[in-house]
Formats: C-alpha cells, structure tokens, sequence
C-alpha cells in the first residue's frame, strides 16, 4: 500500500513539473508571439508644408504597449525615409521636426514607425511651393480670355446662359459646389454636354480660410468627387467660395490635383445694387487678352453677356475655358498672380 501512494506521489510530482514547463514556455514565448506595439496618434490628420521650410509635428504616444522605457519613434514618409526621431513615454506629446524637401510638390504619407513596425495612421501632407499665389490671369500672345461662373445652389437661368453661349460659340469654366452637382446633377451633365468646363466651387459656400486644414481638404475633395461622379471628366480647377484663399488653402488645393483659381475681373454683379449697364461697363473695361473674368447666373448677368459677348467677337478676343488658356503647357504664377509659362533654353 505504502508503494501505491509512493508512485501515485511521483506521478502527480511529475504532472505538476510539465505544468511549471509548460508555463514557463509559454512566458518566454510570449514577448514573440504576443508582443504588445506601441500606439502612436498625430494631432492632425492633414497638414499643409511648404518647401524648405522647417514643419513641426505633434504627436502623441497613446500606449507604450509592453514596453516599460521610453519608447524610439521615426516619422517617416511614404518611401520610408526618416525624417525625424524622438521618445516618448505613455500618454506623453511631442514635436517632430523636419525641413521639407525642395523636391516635395503634392500630396505625401507619413507614418510613425517603432522598428520595423508602423504604430500610427497615416499624416497627410499637402505640399507646395510658398511663393506660388492663387491664379488671377495668364500671361499670353494669342487674344484668348475665360469667362467663368460660380454657383452654389440654384441652377435658374443655366438653360438660357447655356443657349446664349451657343449662339455665340463660346465655352466657360463653371465653378459649382458639390452641392449644386447633388442637387442638378441633370444641369452638371448638359454644361459638359455643351462643350464647357466644370470646375469645383467647394462644397458648402463657406470661407475656408476660417476652418483647419481637415475641413478644406474634405470640402475640396468632397466636391471634386461629387462632381467626376456626375460628369465623368476629371476636375482640374478649384475657385474657393467668395474667393477667399490662403496659403494652406492652396497647398490643399493643388495636393488634391486642382489649381487655384480666383479671377483677374470681377463683374460685381452679385451686387444686387449693380445695373445691367454697370456689369458691362465693368467687364468691357478690363477685358483682355490672358484675363479671366467672374460671373454668377441671374437676368441682369445674362442681359450684360448679351451685349458683351458680341462686342468681344468684334474685338478679336475668343472666348475659353480656363484650362485651354493653360494650355500651352508648363507654368509657375507669381507673386500678382500671374500664370508665365515655362519655356525651355
């Protein structure tokens, strides 16, 4: 009996040895197979940068995950170049800062890496150059101009502004909101029909200098995707609401894949106290070669275009889209908002 409980003593001993073995396995292997990362946010989702300037980066290291020091990150871009380095501890924020490449022109990805391993969503990066302003007219030889249309809502009078430019075989940029395209999208798809351009205007007429860099880059892109959903064409133009724009605005705006464009004539007829004779007298006076000139759809705007649509034909100037006046190829705009073009040596 004495032997009985001896053995049944060895073999509970020996279960409990496998046990501990066991565990203590799974302990060792733990930091390989069950390592916690560390969790990193940028306090920005998208961001403006303008080259050769120095950008600086919050961020903040949500957990450290099993890691009991301070924890090494990189910010890195999307080509895996590290731009700059810090540590941080839980719950802790910081700034990384780095100069912008000369070369960064558009739309780039940081992340945050610990290692080998991304800890953080993407940082969106809208690049551009400082002292390329908003586009006001083109420097040209020819006898070309633009006209353009803005439009929020309402598409009253588009048939009859439409019609009109037919008879007179002229084309137009529109700038229409998102919302117009949501709401008349039947209209969006007849000014395409017609020969015209479509151009976005935002999505809510709101003044986007006012909001953070987030908010514009979703009302341009909002827009620009409303709009190519409806006409099927690229967007390749963006006039802001009330033609307020900024730096960041631009840098957005262009990263998106739209240039900026704002008008070198502005025909006031959003005026309500403007005659139809002041609409003309103002549009006649500054018409020219390389100008692009503003207009809103209303019946003393389409009784102006009436006269002066005529009287431009006369003078020799052609009517165009503002992309056929970009045409002749590469470009920078200056410092009065000029569009020259590149020419080579």
């Amino acid at each position: 009996m004495l032997s009985h409980i001896n053995r049944k003593g060895s073999l509970s001993m020996k279960r409990l040895l496998v046990l501990v073995a066991f565990l203590l396995c799974c302990f060792l292997l733990l930091p390989v197979f069950g390592e916690k990362m560390p969790e990193a946010v940028f306090a920005q989702s998208v961001r403006a940068a303008f080259q050769g300037r120095e950008l600086r980066v919050r961020v903040q290291l949500v957990t450290s995950g099993d890691i009991r020091q301070p924890v090494q990150l990189e910010l890195r871009d999307e080509d895996g170049q590290i731009l700059a380095t810090g540590s941080l501890r839980a719950g802790r924020s910081a700034q990384f800062a780095f100069v912008v490449p000369e070369d960064w022109q558009g739309l780039k990805r940081l992340t945050l890496w610990h290692g080998e391993h991304p800890v953080s969503g993407e940082l969106l990066l809208a690049c551009d150059d400082l002292r390329s302003k908003a586009l006001k007219r083109v420097e040209t030889s020819g006898k070309q101009l633009a006209i353009t249309f803005c439009a929020f809502l309402s598409d009253h009078y588009v048939a009859d502004f439409l019609d009109l430019m037919d008879s007179c075989d002229v084309r137009a940029t529109f700038f229409l909101s998102g919302m117009f395209a949501d709401r008349n999208p039947d209209t969006v798809r007849e000014i395409v029909r017609r020969g015209h351009e479509v151009a976005s205007h935002g999505w809510a007429h709101i003044n986007l200098t006012e909001v953070d860099e987030k908010r514009m880059y979703n009302e341009i892109l909002r827009s620009v995707r409303k709009l190519e959903e409806v006409t099927g064409t690229r967007v390749a133009l963006f006039r802001p609401p009330y033609s307020y724009a900024n730096e960041k605005l631009r840098a957005i705006s262009r990263a998106l894949g739209c240039e900026i464009v704002i008008w070198s004539v502005d025909s006031c007829d959003w005026n309500h106290d403007n005659t139809t004779r002041k609409i003309i007298d103002r549009s006649a006076f500054a018409a020219a070669p390389g100008e692009i000139l503003q207009f809103h759809f209303g019946a003393k705007t389409l009784q102006a275009l009436r006269a002066l649509l005529p009287r431009f034909k006369q003078q020799g100037l052609e009517l165009v889209t503002v992309s056929q006046l970009l045409m002749p190829g590469p470009y920078s705009v200056d410092a009065d908002g000029t569009a020259r073009f590149v020419t080579g040596e």
